[in-house]
């Protein structure tokens, strides 16, 4: 069974005639019948019976074109879309990103470079970044958006943004009334914070030793926006990445007097990947583009 037997035979179904099929396919009638009959031969029942002058599809025939027209058609999309991947302004990008710029940034900066490759297709995962850098590595995700990660060369980090690190606190809370705190004047209360395992709870665990006090950890978790909506309901307070999906949260965000606290954004790929012009376009793109909050 060949692809061009399967090419002959939808074509012959869809004509209903030898003759007619023979002649759209610039091929003879009997090189025609002959790769048809090979076919029926070769799957061992028959794919058309006569109907007058004309020929009709048998009922598994009918069973069988349903199959092959739809796999054929699959097929075709799929090498339009081989081809298209080399060409600039085409093809598809899988882009991973970390959880806080799933609400703005990356629909910003999709939807601005879409503008002007608007025959480009996406496909989205948000994950952390150790999950996101594992699919670099594995060719899963083409460019994603994460946290540094250590010992992982064959990754290209190119630092984009910067993400404030402020304390949050609920708008009835005593801190409240102020616009930037010392992170001392937190110990009192307590505190809702990252999961333990992520780079930025290490950091601001650092951060919070080298102001001399020992945090009361009520709990923990994933997210700006889950740790946002414990402290909006006056389970304590906290130190975050400053982030649009906070705005969700009735609480107030607080400025921190010890230092210059942030948290870098990267844009990230595989190096050691033969890049197609479509990602490469986006990656510059994304390298320069100046909007979209975080």
């Amino acid at each position: 069974m060949t692809l061009t037997q399967l090419r002959y035979f939808l074509k012959v179904a869809e004509l209903g005639s030898y003759q007619q099929a023979a002649d759209s396919l610039l091929v003879s009638q009997p090189s025609l019948s002959a790769a048809i009959s090979s076919l029926e031969k070769d799957l061992g029942i028959r794919l058309f019976e006569k109907d007058g002058r004309s020929i009709r599809l048998t009922k598994t025939g009918k069973a069988f074109y349903e199959e092959i027209f739809t796999l054929l058609g699959r097929l075709d999309r799929v090498v339009v879309e081989a081809r298209h991947a080399g060409t600039i302004g085409r093809g598809h990008i899988d882009l991973g990103y970390i959880p806080p710029l799933a609400y703005r940034f990356i629909p910003e900066v999709v939807r601005a470079f879409l503008k002007v490759n608007p025959h480009v297709h996406f496909g989205f995962r948000e994950l952390p970044t150790r999950e996101l850098l594992e699919g670099v590595q594995k060719n899963k995700y083409d460019v994603v958006f994460c946290i540094d990660a250590q010992g992982m060369p064959d990754i290209e980090f190119i630092p984009i943004r910067e993400q404030e690190l402020v304390a949050i606190v609920p708008q009835n809370h005593p801190l409240a009334e102020k616009d930037a705190i010392y992170l001392r004047e937190l110990e009192p209360y307590p505190v809702v914070t990252y999961m333990p395992h992520t780079q930025i709870y290490k950091a601001i665990m650092g951060y919070i030793e080298k102001s001399g006090w020992i945090p009361n950890i009520f709990c923990d978790a994933t997210t700006e926006l889950s740790i946002g909506g414990l402290v909006d309901r006056g389970f304590g307070v906290s130190v975050v990445a400053d982030c649009a999906v906070l705005k969700f949260c009735n609480i107030k965000r607080l400025h921190l007097l010890d230092g210059n606290f942030h948290r870098q954004i990267y844009l990230a790929y595989n190096k050691t990947t033969d890049l197609l012009p479509s990602v490469k376009n986006f990656l510059q793109f994304a390298r320069e583009y100046k909007g979209g909050e975080i």
